[in-house]
């Protein structure tokens, strides 16, 4: 069996080890779980501990061990300890135990084979099993995560369907001295010296033209701009990012944001949204919402509401005749100058919804702070943002979808609420919530993010399932007596 291992791997003399090193610290993992066992067991003796809570105890000190050791000395994959290699590992020694547990009673009960010759057989296989597990799945380099956003909403700017990269009339080198430097939108103080997460390859390190491929679609490296953590509020933020020629060329040629997710799940997902609108807003008045896209929340408050006027801002002018349509029966008028609020009466609109909209803004406090001039005091303001704070995103790292080219900023509970709270606003929630999810939609992503690109591909989606997996909701109205707040940059 060493000699099978050994041939299979080719390189260098140290690789050529790497399955006598397998093997050695496999003898060191076996002795070290009996020992843990050993000693947790009559440890606990005293206190009553029942044998298999030592057991359990014991299973997971030692998979933590054993990680470590393979990690570190057998496949010699230095780096940060990873949540996700964790679990590629785990799995990995979980399959085994499944095919040990179906190949036993096979081998005895069929083949007729004593159970310890049986059972030396099959640990003969699994050793072999879980070398090339490890070799090529635990420890292995996968390519980033897959651009297409795991939480599906259709006014968000950067879900889009792979597709051709955007023609662009700017191919410029993206040196420092040229590309917008960015200070903390909360704060305006400047980023720690070190990104908290980042790219294998960075965007602030290529230039405009190499770029422009990453914006959307699938790609075997994930790039984006390195995020930075506010030493003073802990805001998530891009000190660099594109300047505003640079996105009018990006987000001009974004098609519909479908994303490949059923439109049925689409607006589940914004069903959701409405519903918790439904519980701070008499639904009356003026309606105002920036990028609206599809129009999917937009026709929620159309046919549940009694607004009086409809007012969107929609830089797509590909959507504009489904916009039209949805509120072809109510007054309204359209706008594609995404941020101008000058048409917007002041103090009047009653109702303010951006969903996945603050995310893509280089300064969010500037543009909430313009848009409390034109609410009515009582007015609420409904905003739906990724959750950088999320155990997803924990999890799986810079891997995590909305790690992306367009998003310079992202937020968790904390920042978003210091965020409204700085532009003048009072918090009355802000909570995670319900996405719908194709069954094999998250397939595909967990298969992308666990490094199973060959086995992501397929068009059928399955039943459709709701999951808090790393979006939250915000509602807030405007503080009663605030002076004219400024930001801290212009938008």
């Amino acid at each position: 069996m060493l000699s099978f291992m050994a041939r299979s791997t080719i390189g260098t003399s140290s690789e050529g080890r790497k399955p006598l090193r397998f093997v050695l610290v496999g003898a060191w993992n076996t002795l070290f779980w009996y020992g843990t066992f050993t000693g947790l067991y009559w440890a606990t003796r005293p206190f009553g501990v029942h044998y298999l809570v030592v057991l359990f105890a014991t299973h997971w000190i030692s998979l933590t061990n054993a990680y470590l050791c393979h990690k570190y000395l057998v496949f010699r994959a230095m780096g940060k300890i990873s949540l996700a290699e964790y679990f590629r590992f785990s799995l990995v020694y979980a399959f085994a135990f499944v095919v040990n547990l179906v190949t036993l009673p096979l081998l005895t009960n069929f083949a007729g084979l004593n159970p310890v010759i049986a059972q030396g057989l099959i640990v003969a296989g699994t050793v072999a099993m879980s070398f090339f597990g490890h070799s090529n799945f635990s420890f292995a380099k996968w390519s980033a995560a897959p651009t297409e956003p795991l939480f599906p909403s259709a006014t968000e700017r950067d879900l889009i369907a792979p597709s051709a990269e955007p023609e662009s009339t700017t191919d410029t080198e993206m040196p420092a001295e040229s590309r917008r430097q960015l200070s903390c939108p909360i704060c305006g103080s400047t980023a720690a010296s070190d990104p908290e997460v980042a790219s294998a390859t960075r965007a602030e390190e290529m230039s405009f033209a190499d770029l422009k491929p990453h914006w959307r679609g699938f790609f075997k490296e994930k790039v984006f701009f390195s995020y930075y953590r506010c030493p003073h509020c802990g805001m998530l933020y891009c000190r660099d990012y594109f300047d505003d020629t640079q996105m009018d060329a990006l987000y001009g040629q974004m098609p519909d944001n479908t994303a490949g997710v059923p439109l049925e799940a689409l607006k589940r997902t914004q069903a959701g949204y409405f519903s918790i609108l439904r519980k701070h807003s008499d639904l009356r008045g003026e309606y105002l919402e920036i990028g609206p896209d599809l129009g999917l929340f937009l026709e929620e408050a159309v046919q549940r509401g009694q607004f009086g006027k409809y007012w969107l801002f929609e830089p797509n002018e590909t959507v504009r005749p489904v916009l039209q349509k949805i509120v072809a029966q109510k007054e309204h008028e359209i706008f594609t100058e995404m941020l101008d609020f000058k048409s917007l009466p002041d103090h009047l609109i009653s109702t303010v919804v951006l969903i996945h909209v603050l995310d893509h803004l280089v300064d969010p406090k500037a543009v909430l702070v313009a848009l409390r001039e034109k609410l009515s005091a009582s007015a609420i303001l409904l905003i739906v943002t990724h959750d950088e704070a999320s155990l997803l995103a924990k999890l799986i790292g810079r891997k995590w979808p909305p790690y992306c080219l367009q998003h310079p900023m992202l937020f968790n509970p904390t920042t978003i609420k210091a965020l409204l709270r700085s532009a003048g606003f009072d918090v009355i929630t802000v909570a995670k919530v319900y996405n719908h999810f194709p069954a094999m939609y998250l397939v595909k992503h967990l298969c992308w993010a666990l490094g199973l690109e060959r086995l992501s591909s397929g068009t059928r989606m399955g039943p459709t399932i709701p999951l808090k997996l790393g979006n939250i909701v915000s509602v807030a109205t405007p503080s009663r007596g605030v002076q004219k707040a400024k930001g801290p940059q212009s938008a």
